[in-house]
């Protein structure tokens, strides 16, 4: 069966451990002790070499100088038999770690790096707590803790398709963005067509303007008249003035008396004159006019809030198409993301994602809708799609498991040839750290 399982582990120096020697051969394990013990010390111990991701950040026990790791990996790769020591070692200047591959024969992999990731997978993946991600701790499902097992499923999809899916994630996000930007101009126009509080009257009355033209040139002939009409009376009254002023003096102006006499008579025929003109006249006025133009402005003014509502409501319509076609794509790629998802091969018969749900045998992933050994198992084949090459798996808190469902998880991992690993806590407080072979163990 292709594949690499770990057969021996030495560490030194490492986090809390001292000094640990463990052959594994293959098997599976328990990774047993009270808290403090160095458990999870060794978990990382057995990830780190083939796991960047898994190193500590201070790896080196305190009161050391430097810290070791050496694996034993051994198993068939390309249809033949090869084992391969991968050490690591930690300095000061060095906490990341200085990794180096030999085969068998002692002789040193030149390549590392592309040795290490054509055998890893995701040796850091941890099979209850993906579990454990879809419900809440008081049983109700977890939107946030689906969406990152989603995420983890995606991993399955091949590279063009995590392409395409980024790509309209992207696309996705930005009409979101523009959508909610129409919608708020939407809600603007909306708002002002309300506010004006016009009914369909006054809009249908005051949907064109009015000519003033005609008004305002009476306006500009009739200040001609009045001008004439207010020179003539004012003239009329000074020449009245005049006249009353010359016939009172008459008697004592005797010797002047032809001359004023002829002066009056045609004082008077001018008097006489402008008494015909004016006879019968009124004086010319605006206000007639003034308030028809006033009339007309008005009419006019509400012409201009028609029009304004009317591009109002002309840019709501606009705008909600444009919208209505943003919504028409947004939901066709939620589509076209859900075709991809169908296609894709998952490593459970059953099992099926889209953007929000995980679901096997169309209910919904999680232990309200299956049996725990369901959902373990589904979880433990995930797992084993995940390492392909690396044939370990990793368990971190393995403490709730009871034997008979680490029967099952253990025929289950025997079945593919893998190697399983559990984290158990020592509740009684007595033990160190101490590794239990499962298989001795259920015996």
């Amino acid at each position: 069966m292709e594949g690499l399982k770990l057969i021996r582990a030495e560490v030194k120096n490492f986090k809390s451990i001292t000094h640990k020697i463990v052959e594994f051969n293959g098997r599976s394990a328990i990774i047993l002790g009270k808290n403090g013990a160095g458990k999870s010390s060794l978990i990382q111990a057995l990830t780190s070499p083939v796991n960047s991701k898994m190193v500590p950040l201070k790896p080196i026990k305190n009161g050391e100088e430097n810290a070791s790791i050496e694996l034993t990996l051994s198993g068939n790769m390309g249809g033949e038999d090869q084992t391969y020591n991968v050490d690591m070692h930690f300095t000061p200047r060095d906490k990341k770690g200085r990794i180096t591959v030999t085969d068998e024969n002692g002789s040193k992999i030149s390549d590392t790096k592309s040795m290490v990731n054509s055998i890893v997978g995701n040796i850091g993946f941890d099979i209850l707590e993906f579990i454990d991600l879809g419900l809440t701790k008081d049983g109700k499902v977890s939107k946030p803790g689906v969406k990152e097992q989603i995420d983890t499923l995606k991993s399955f999809l091949p590279t063009e398709s995590r392409k395409r899916l980024f790509e309209l994630d992207h696309e996705k996000s930005t009409i979101y963005e523009e959508r909610a930007e129409i919608n708020r101009d939407i809600k603007s126009n909306t708002a002002k067509l309300k506010d004006a509080e016009m009914d369909p009257q006054e809009i249908e009355k005051y949907s064109e303007k009015k000519d003033d033209s005609d008004i305002k040139a009476k306006m500009s002939s009739i200040g001609e008249e009045v001008s004439k009409y207010d020179r003539i009376a004012n003239g009329l009254k000074d020449k009245e003035f005049q006249a009353g002023t010359l016939a009172s003096t008459v008697e004592a102006l005797a010797k002047e008396l032809a001359d004023k006499t002829k002066e009056l008579e045609l004082l008077n025929e001018d008097i006489q004159k402008g008494r015909d003109w004016i006879k019968g006249k009124e004086r010319p006025s605006m206000e007639n006019l003034s308030a028809e133009l006033e009339e007309i402005s008005a009419h006019n003014k509400k012409v201009d809030e028609v029009n304004s509502l009317k591009e109002f409501s002309k840019n709501a319509r606009e705008l909600q198409a444009s919208a209505d076609a943003l919504t028409e794509r947004y939901n066709a790629i939620d589509g076209e993301k859900a075709n991809i998802f169908k296609e894709t091969p998952l490593p459970v018969k059953g099992l099926e994602f889209s953007e929000d749900e995980i679901l096997y045998n169309g209910l919904p992933f999680n232990a309200n809708q299956h049996p725990s050994s369901t959902i373990i198992g589904i979880g433990i084949k995930i797992a084993m799609a995940m390492n392909p090459n690396l044939k370990v798996l990793i368990i971190k808190d393995g403490s709730l498991l009871d034997k008979k469902v680490l029967k099952f998880i253990l025929k289950i991992v025997e079945k593919e040839g893998y190697q399983v690993f559990i984290e158990t806590v020592d509740h009684e407080g007595e033990k160190d750290l101490e590794v239990q072979f499962i298989e001795e163990d259920l015996q």
